[in-house]
Parts: structure tokens; sequence; C-alpha cells
């Protein structure tokens, strides 16, 4: 005796319902753990699924106050090396926002934000772990596997920074085009300082301001530093020295202070252009 038609279509949706709840649960859980091979081996796949649907962050639950305050810098310099003041979009996209909330000031924002960021580059986030895990396998026995992961992780923060990079040098171009005349060069620079905590806001003392500048960059350089990017791969050879470098880090006590990551400037300078 067969089934009739009009109980299997409900079978079928079923069975189809439960195969597609546990491919999803299981791409969410190798997106939210890519700290191990399988995981990054999968991410490639597993990103293009879960973006942006199925992304979401902590803050949307969590929210944090933001703790410093950040600006965009840019210099236009023409062909003589005479080069512009420091100059700021971002404030006065700020204020637009402020008062006219429903202006395309809200997205231009955004990409002035994301250009400030990209000067402070921090590459693949994953590369500083894999690189830990490796430097606590003795010297010559480093597993191939993972050697194999940091050079390619390696790889893509070369193509990553550049990618930030050249984003942030394009915003460049773009202000110093709207701001008329020509200019062979640009570079750009990133601004930040601390938010006083509320007992604080009272204090008149000026706040230290932490700067990290790009160097100059003319037009074919920013053109072609993707293509750059991509011609570089770090090889075998430079994945062993690189964690080589990491474990005679960690295994050399330092007494000094500690210091900010990324290099800064105590005060903006203004130097000559180099284009």
């Amino acid at each position: 005796m067969t089934r009739p038609r009009s109980t299997r279509l409900p079978i079928i949706v079923g069975i189809a319902g439960l195969g597609w709840v546990a491919a999803h649960f299981l791409a969410t859980a190798l997106h939210l753990m890519p700290n191990s091979l399988i995981g990054l081996s999968a991410d490639g796949a597993g990103s293009g699924y879960m973006n942006p649907l199925f992304t979401q962050r902590w803050s949307l639950f969590a929210p944090e106050p933001p703790l410093q305050n950040r600006t965009f810098h840019f210099q236009c310099a023409d062909a003589e090396g005479q080069a512009t003041p420091w100059l700021d979009a971002y404030e006065g996209l700020t204020e637009q926002h402020q008062s006219y909330r429903l202006t395309p000031s809200s997205y231009l924002r955004r990409v002035e934000g994301s250009a400030m960021r990209n000067v402070v580059t921090r590459g693949n986030e994953y590369l500083a772990p894999f690189l830990a895990r490796a430097a606590q396998q003795p010297a010559g026995e480093e597993d191939e596997a993972l050697v194999a992961r940091v050079a390619a992780l390696a790889t893509s923060d070369l193509h990553t920074r550049a990618y930030q990079r050249r984003l942030a040098y394009r915003v460049a171009v773009h202000h110093c085009t709207q701001e008329g005349g020509a200019f062979s060069a640009v570079r750009v620079r990133a601004a930040w300082w601390d938010i006083p905590k509320f007992s604080q806001r009272n204090d008149t003392t000026t706040p230290i301001v932490h700067t990290q500048t790009l160097p100059w960059a003319t037009r074919d350089d920013i053109d072609g530093m993707l293509e750059a990017a991509r011609a570089e791969l770090v090889s075998r050879e430079q994945a062993l020295e690189m964690i080589a470098q990491t474990r005679d880090a960690s295994q050399t006590p330092s007494d000094a202070a500690p210091t900010d990551p990324a290099p800064t400037d105590p005060a903006p300078r203004e130097d000559t252009p180099q284009p």
C-alpha cells in the first residue's frame, strides 16, 4: 500500500526544514569560533551565508558608550611641494548630522569614520593567536598545517592593510579634489583622545592627542596599492621566521613600560611634503 501524495509533502518540507536548521547552526558555530584550522578553512563559505542577514555584534544587546573622540585629517600637496595645512571634514559632517538627521551627512560621516579607522590598520585579527600557538611548539618541530595557516593569514594581513589604507587615501583624494586646484600627492592622519569621565567633566586639562600619519602618496601609488599587495605572498620560510620572532619575544622578559601598540605623534607636525 503506497502512501498518498498529500501526506508526502509535509514530510519532505519537514525534513528540508530540519536540514536547513542543522546547516544554519553548523555555519553559525564555524563563523563564531574561527580560531581553529577547521573554522578558518570553512569561514570563507560561511561568511557568505552569515553576512549580512545573520551577523550581529554584542553591542546590539549591550551598547558601549564611546571612550574616545576621533577625527580624520588630510593634506594636499602640489607638484612644487607646497602643502595645505591639515584639513578636517569629519567635524563639519558631524555638526551637520546632529543638526539635520535626515540628510546624506549620516552616510558620509560613516565613510569618514571608516577611513579614519583604516589609518590605524590592525590587519587580520586571527594572525596573532595563530602565531602565539605556533610559537609554543619547539623550534624545528612546528606543525606544517599550522605554519601554512600562519603564512596564509600573514598574506591576508598584507592584503587587508593595503585595502584599508587605500580607502583612507581615496577619501583624501576626494576631499583634495573638492578643495579645488591641482594636487600631486596626499597624506592622511587619524587623531584620537580620551573622553573624560563624568566625574572629570569640568576638568580643564588639555587632553593628550595621539596621532598616526601615513606617508605621502601620489594617485599612481594609490591606484597600484591593491595590485602591489596581491603580488606579495608570505612564504613558508618567512612564516617560520615570524614564528621564531614571536617565540623569542615571549621568552625574553621585559621590564620596559608598556607602550601604545600604534605609533603616535604627540602633536600635529607640519613636515615638508615629498610627493
